[in-house]
This record gives C-alpha cells, sequence and structure tokens, in this order.
C-alpha cells in the first residue's frame, strides 16, 4: 500500500489543483540533487509521468504549449477573471452570455459556449452562483466613509459616558406569520423517484404578528412585546409560564405604530434594563434603527428622564450594522418555519393564533442563546468595539454610487485616491481620461519645486567580463518623461578566446530575452485591462445619460373636453411645437458642451505625450473656471465635475500654501509675479499748457 503524504500537507493540497501541485513537485524536486522522482509524485499525488517528462524532457504544461491555440492567452484570462471578480464584488456579476461579449472585447471574437465551460474548470477560484439580493439603497448606505462616522459617534459615546456592555442594548421589530410565510424552510422528504411533482402541503395564513425584540451585548434577552392584528385579544395568550409578564397589543394591521412603541419602551424595556443596571445612575445604551416610531418626542422625554441614551444607526444599513438582523434573526425564522411545518404536519392544521406565544417563545428560547447574541455583537463591531470589523471588500457594493474609480488590483493604471492629502515629495500619478475616453495616467503630483533629475544608472559591478547592463530611469521620474528601458551590450575585449565572447552574447541575449518577455506581458496586460476599461466608460457614460434625461412626461394641457376636437388639436400642435424648439436648444448646448470638453481632453492629452511643459502666467484670481482646471490638473488635483470656480480656487490655494516651493516652479512662477503697468517716461510728457477751448 503505498504511503500517503503527511497530514498536515494533505490539508495545505486539498484545494490545489493537479497543474499547482505538479509545479510544487517540480520546485522540491529541483532542490535536491538527487531527487527521488517516484516519491515525490506519492507525496505531492501528480502522475509519474508527466512529472518525470517535466524535469527529465523538459517538457511544459499542455496549457502553456496549447496558449497559441487559446482564443485568450494566459495573461489576458487572468485580467478578465480579475474583472469578473471585481463586478461580482460589486454587487453586478456578469452572466456567461456577457462573459463571452466582454471576452469579445479582448480578442475580437465572441467565444462558443464551450469555452465558458473549459473558462471555469481552467479558474476555479470563479463560481458560476445565483446572487443573493441586494437593495440599491443597502449598497449605496454601506461605504467606508459613513461606517467609520458611525463607529466615531458610537465609540466617542461609549467613552464618554463609560457605558457597560450589560447595559448596551439593540432593539427592532420582527414580523412573523401564522402560516410560515412563504418560504418552506430548509426541511426535505423523501418522494418517489418517479414523482416530478413533489409537492408539500401549506398553510396559506399570511396574518402578521410583530414581535419587539430587544438583546443586550452580555448575552441576555429581554422580555418581548408582541402586537397582533384586529381589536380583541384572547386569553390564552398568556397560558403558561413562559408567557407570564408579557405585553401584548393589538393594531388594525398587526403593525407596530408610536403608541405601541412607546408602550413597549414604557412597560418592557425601562423596567427590565434598570433593574439589570448595577447602579440606579448608570446610563443605558439603546441602538435601534430610523423608524418612525422609534423617535417620537414622548419615548425621548422618557429616555432623558430614566438616563437612557438614544443612538440611531444608519438608514439602510442594518443588515451590517444591527445584531439582531445580523445574527439574531435569523435562527429564530428558521426555527420558526420549521416548528410551523411541525405544527401542520402532527395536526393537519395551520398554528392558531392563540398558540402563536406560546410555541414563539419555545422557538426564542433555543434560538436566541447567550453565544449567538454575544456573536451577533461582535460581528457588527459593538462589543468589544472594533471599528476595523469590515474589510474592504465588504463595501465594493457602494463602488457604483462612488466618485473614485475602482480598479483591480492588477491593473496598471491606478486612481490616486490620497492625490489632495500626498506628501511633499510623491510622485503618485492620477487616472484622467483620454481624448478617446480611456484612461490615460495623469501628470505626477506637482508637489515638488521642479521635476526630480534622473538618478544614477544601475550598474552591475560582476567581475570581467562586465555583462550587459539595463539601464533604466529613477523610480521618481516622472511617467510623462519616464524613457523606456535600454540596454547596453557587453564590451568585448578583443583579446579573449571565442568561449568567452560566447559566454558573454549569450549572457546578453539571455537578459533581451528577459527585458522582451517583460515589455510584452507588460503591453498585454495594459491593452486588456483599456479595451475594458474603455467600455467602463461607455457602461458609465449611458448610465449618467439615462439618469439625467427629465423623467417627467410629456403631457399636454388643453381647456376642451372633447381631445378630438379642432380646438385641442391645435393646442396639441403648438405644445409640440413649442416642445421640440427646447429640445433643440438642449441640444445645441450639449453639442457645444461635447465640444468644449473632447478640445479639453485632447489639449491634456498632448501635453502628456508631448511632455510639454506648460507655464501658467497671470493671477489665479483672475482666471476663469476651465484656465483653473487647467492649473489643477498640473497640480495632480480632482475636483469633482460639479464643484465651483470658488471652489477649485480654494483648493489649488491650500495646496500652494501647502508646498511653497511650488511657486518656485517655471510652470507655476508667473501665477505669483506681479507685473506691473507700464506708464510713459516723465519726460516724454508735454510739459507744454494746452490753450483752452471753449466747447
Amino acid at each position: 500500500m503505498p504511503r500517503q503524504p503527511p497530514l498536515e500537507q494533505q490539508q495545505c493540497e486539498s484545494d490545489m489543483t493537479i497543474e499547482e501541485r505538479m509545479k510544487s513537485a517540480v520546485k522540491h524536486a529541483q532542490s535536491h540533487q538527487n531527487p527521488n522522482l517516484a516519491k515525490i509524485s506519492r507525496d505531492f499525488r501528480v502522475p509519474y509521468n508527466r512529472l518525470y517528462g517535466r524535469l527529465r524532457l523538459r517538457k511544459q504544461s499542455r496549457p502553456v504549449r496549447n496558449e497559441g491555440q487559446q482564443l485568450l492567452s494566459a495573461l489576458q484570462e487572468k485580467i478578465l477573471v480579475d474583472w469578473t471578480k471585481l463586478w461580482g464584488a460589486e454587487g453586478f456579476a456578469i452572466s456567461r452570455e456577457t462573459l463571452r461579449i466582454k471576452a469579445k472585447h479582448l480578442c475580437g471574437h465572441k467565444p462558443s459556449l464551450r469555452w465558458v465551460y473549459d473558462f471555469q474548470k481552467r479558474h476555479s477560484d470563479v463560481l458560476y452562483r445565483r446572487p443573493n439580493k441586494l437593495d440599491d439603497k443597502r449598497a449605496q448606505a454601506f461605504n467606508p466613509n459613513a461606517v467609520a462616522a458611525y463607529f466615531d459617534e458610537l465609540g466617542d459615546l461609549i467613552d464618554k459616558y463609560k457605558v457597560k456592555p450589560c447595559n448596551m442594548y439593540n432593539m427592532d421589530e420582527k414580523g412573523i406569520q401564522l402560516g410560515g410565510g412563504r418560504s418552506r424552510g430548509r426541511r426535505k422528504g423523501y418522494y418517489d423517484s418517479a414523482d416530478r411533482a413533489r409537492y408539500q402541503v401549506g398553510s396559506d395564513n399570511l396574518e402578521l404578528v410583530t414581535v419587539i425584540e430587544c438583546v443586550s451585548a452580555d448575552g441576555a434577552a429581554l422580555k418581548p412585546g408582541f402586537i397582533f392584528q384586529g381589536s380583541t385579544c384572547e386569553l390564552d395568550w398568556w397560558d403558561g409560564p413562559e408567557c407570564e409578564g408579557l405585553k401584548i397589543g393589538l393594531t388594525a394591521n398587526g403593525w407596530t405604530d408610536d403608541s405601541q412603541c412607546l408602550k413597549w419602551f414604557k412597560e418592557t424595556f425601562i423596567p427590565q434594563a434598570r433593574a439589570r443596571a448595577e447602579h440606579d445612575d448608570e446610563p443605558v445604551l439603546l441602538i435601534f434603527d430610523g423608524h418612525g416610531s422609534h423617535v417620537s418626542e414622548n419615548l425621548v422625554a422618557l429616555a432623558e428622564e430614566f438616563n437612557i441614551l438614544l443612538f440611531k444607526l444608519i438608514p439602510h444599513a442594518t443588515h451590517m450594522l444591527q445584531p439582531l438582523d445580523v445574527g439574531v434573526f435569523g435562527p429564530v425564522q428558521l426555527g420558526w418555519l420549521e416548528r410551523c411545518a411541525e405544527v401542520l404536519e402532527a395536526t393537519k392544521h395551520p398554528l392558531h393564533r392563540a398558540d402563536v406565544v406560546r410555541e414563539y417563545m419555545a422557538v426564542r428560547k433555543k434560538a436566541m442563546t447567550v453565544s449567538v447574541i454575544k456573536a451577533a455583537f461582535r460581528s457588527t463591531g459593538i462589543e468589544p468595539f472594533n471599528p476595523n470589523i469590515f474589510h474592504p471588500a465588504q463595501f465594493a457594493p457602494s463602488h457604483s454610487t462612488s466618485t473614485v474609480s475602482h480598479l483591480p488590483s492588477s491593473c496598471p493604471i491606478q486612481h490616486n485616491h490620497s492625490a489632495r492629502s500626498s506628501s511633499p515629495g510623491s510622485t503618485s500619478p492620477t487616472v484622467v481620461e483620454g481624448p478617446h475616453g480611456q484612461d490615460l495616467p495623469g501628470p505626477p503630483n506637482s508637489s515638488q519645486a521642479s521635476p526630480p533629475t534622473p538618478g544614477p544608472r544601475r550598474t552591475e559591478t560582476s567581475p570581467s567580463p562586465s555583462p550587459g547592463r539595463l539601464i533604466e530611469d529613477s523610480p521618481d521620474t516622472p511617467r510623462s518623461r519616464r524613457k523606456r528601458a535600454r540596454f547596453t551590450p557587453t564590451s568585448i575585449n578583443p583579446r579573449w578566446t571565442t568561449s568567452r565572447r560566447l559566454d558573454s552574447v549569450q549572457t546578453d541575449l539571455g537578459r533581451l530575452q528577459s527585458m522582451y518577455t517583460s515589455e510584452h506581458e507588460h503591453r498585454v496586460t495594459a491593452e486588456a485591462h483599456l479595451a475594458l476599461c474603455i467600455r467602463e466608460n461607455e457602461t458609465l457614460r449611458h448610465q449618467l445619460n439615462a439618469s439625467s434625461k427629465s423623467t417627467s412626461r410629456k403631457q399636454v394641457r388643453v381647456t376642451e373636453s372633447f381631445l378630438n376636437s379642432g380646438v385641442a388639436l391645435q393646442q396639441f400642435e403648438a405644445q409640440r411645437k413649442v416642445r421640440e424648439v427646447k429640445e433643440a436648444d438642449e441640444q445645441a448646448r450639449k453639442a457645444r458642451r461635447d465640444i468644449q470638453t473632447q478640445e479639453t481632453r485632447e489639449r491634456r492629452a498632448a501635453w502628456l505625450r508631448e511632455g510639454a511643459v506648460v507655464e501658467f502666467t497671470g493671477a489665479l484670481s483672475s482666471k476663469k473656471k476651465e484656465e483653473l482646471k487647467d492649473v489643477a490638473f498640473m497640480l495632480a488635483l480632482s475636483p469633482p465635475d460639479k464643484a465651483t470656480r470658488q471652489d477649485i480656487l480654494d483648493d489649488i490655494t491650500r495646496h500652494f500654501n501647502s508646498n511653497p516651493a511650488l511657486k518656485a516652479d517655471k510652470r507655476f512662477s508667473g501665477l505669483f509675479t506681479r507685473q506691473r503697468k507700464a506708464y510713459p517716461a516723465i519726460d516724454a510728457i508735454s510739459r507744454t499748457p494746452q490753450p483752452f477751448v471753449p466747447s
């Protein structure tokens, strides 16, 4: 029986593909002088013949050998995978048909569906699954800036009042239906293999019962409140020891309102919260969402009276920030669905409203445990307090409403998110839009007085013969002035032997091959990302144009009741002509704006391509908005599209004040040089008095 690899090695390689295991086996074999290929093939679970071919016969892997026959190269597929992951993380996962269209943008040919299946096999880190729905308001609300401000405010409140975990509460309403709801839960059953219907009898009773729950950060759960639909109550609601002391209200539709929420707060929350506090003067923190019934005047007055701090969550972000929604209501809902199904299966009748309170309390006891409640507070970063609980990838759905571009990490063009706050001396590029809509590297951060000079050449100090060297510009050289890498061949001494000359030439060839491979990969990467960036820009323009269109309907106002009369038709025609004139004027203004924008893009793109040194003159206060935008562009500032002239001027002034060395730069020195008005010399002025001529 063949010996199995160690358990640690099995766990590390359980998710590895055979190609990854083959690479690890080859690397392991090359690290030994006389490797035992049979043992290595068993340890790494790779075929012996394939491993022998890689090492002894220098064979390449099948994907590498067949790369010339593939529709996309390995590098292009990697870039497509990176973009696919980004789209999926942002909540706009592409379908198989869209994936084929994206591949067409890279190679010019739309692949078949068979290629899509092979693509999924080659890239196991990309899964084709059914998505979970996320409301667009929730995606926009849960963003890094809003969450950071939320944690700052919450942390300051906890530190200021020294709130203990046992006095931190979260309350929210939950709706349960007597029939369990339309969802059937996770229960499965056995059926005849020939049965295609596979029915499960359920109840269609969708009567709603609202439950007001409140949990503490130390794992405790306060007694809930119930709100039933109707105007009469039943005595069976309070049967059982677990129902003792519960508060039950009635509304017309079973939903909560201001009076019911105030009643729960006064008769349920305040007595229990004050009884659990160690001292009467200890502050109690109650975290809740922004529902209208939670912020009534009477409720706020009661909170002030009993030293209760009310903290409202970010609107539309409770799916990530509220402990009850994150980790408590889920187990309760599953337990309720299973209990409704069990009652229906045992009695053949749906759950009666008289049994709702008793059955819910039984489900609640099993689902709302101390560990579940504590895990919910921990997952939301409240207790223990952790403002960095959320990973940056969790904010990806908010990218669609962000004003900052988000690109894959493999993209060579990245937006400078910290252009305004960059330290002096940095040369981080920003991203601008090229003349044809493509992204172009912008000017460097002009926080230095003048462009840095190229650094010392990198040479090799190996013994003679000195190999060819790769001459590069300094990393501090601005991208717009950076030159291509140059290769200097090795100087061959005529007195060298033939073998020595051959070794020198082979060394240079190896370096040239490495240089060519690197430049080729860089070009392919840039072209692939550029092709997808252009399509993304087109999509964004389409979205902006769709949102800028007027949503008002083309309605007409007539004075006649009979719309087919001659007077009504004349009014229709007159209003149509007025509307057409307005639309024509608007299109003309839009065309002029587009031409002006295109000229600005081409001018700035020419500055980047030609490396021209643009010198600005005249005071900043006298320049127009477009001229100020040009100055901001050369300073690597990115003012918003809706920024006013004064906003741009203030940004430029602050940038110059924080970097005073820029005022001596020849590109910007003319903005601060005061040019006095030239007056004629005194001697040139005639002192002869002129005769007075009466009018």
